[in-house]
């Protein structure tokens, strides 16, 4: 019976773009990508609010830095049109 081959022997699988540098040490990327989501917390955060609202998903999924921020973007214009700029308290979290 033959013996079983790795998946690379049949198809060959493409690598992401990574630095190549003859120096071993220029090779890695040496920093932490910077935040793109500009503020986390918004609005009067001291203030006493009658309703709470928390939207969590159901199900595992990754998000997008520009799709977190332009939902904080949306979310903000509406609510400080409709309640003022003290009358809601916003907090973004990510996890993780």
């Amino acid at each position: 019976m033959a013996k079983l081959r790795k998946a690379c022997s049949y198809r060959r699988v493409e690598r992401p773009y990574t630095r190549i540098s003859k120096y071993r040490k220029k090779s890695f990327v040496r920093v932490r990508p910077v935040v793109k989501v500009v503020r986390y917390d918004m609005g009067s955060p001291n203030g006493k609010f009658s309703h709470k609202l928390e939207l969590i998903s159901k199900d595992d999924l990754n998000l997008r830095h520009n799709a977190i921020e332009s939902a904080r973007l949306t979310a903000t214009r509406m609510l400080e049109g409709n309640l003022g700029k003290t009358g809601y308290h916003l907090k973004i979290k990510t996890y993780p």
